[in-house]
């Protein structure tokens, strides 16, 4: 089952994307469980049976909607769930008036894949560029 996140649900969807990006839950749980029920942002998630399994974030930003903050609980993987995800989020951008959809990824080592990649490019989203990410390390 894909649905919108219901708010008693929110710290656990908020810790299984945290700790499916390896992310520490706490501090970082609260501002992202924050999201669920603020106007902008649309939170999905994905159930098995009753265990919430997998979930991603939507942003509405008037005609541009962004999808972000997706991830699967690591015994859940390679089942459909962020697929199910995209579709369901992109359905409600459609739904708010958005006309652009746009995500991002990171692009895989020659000779290897990058399953969120392949999963936006399933759905229909395609490259348009890609750019240098910084990583700021502390002193040592």
């Amino acid at each position: 089952r894909v649905a919108p996140v219901p708010a008693a649900e929110a710290r656990r969807w908020a810790d299984v994307l945290l700790t499916g990006f390896g992310m520490p839950t706490g501090g970082l749980t609260d501002m992202l469980a924050a999201t669920v029920g603020q106007p902008a942002w649309r939170p999905y998630a994905a159930w098995d049976d009753g265990e919430l399994v997998a979930g991603g974030n939507l942003f509405l930003h008037g005609e541009a909607a962004s999808l972000n903050a997706a991830a699967t609980a690591s015994g859940h993987r390679g089942l459909g769930a962020q697929s199910a995800l995209i579709a369901a989020r992109a359905r409600a951008a459609a739904e708010a008036g958005c006309r652009w959809l746009f995500a991002e990824t990171g692009k895989p080592a020659p000779g290897q894949q990058n399953p969120s990649l392949n999963n936006m490019r399933r759905a229909g989203l395609v490259p348009l560029y890609e750019r240098r990410n910084w990583v700021w390390r502390a002193a040592s």
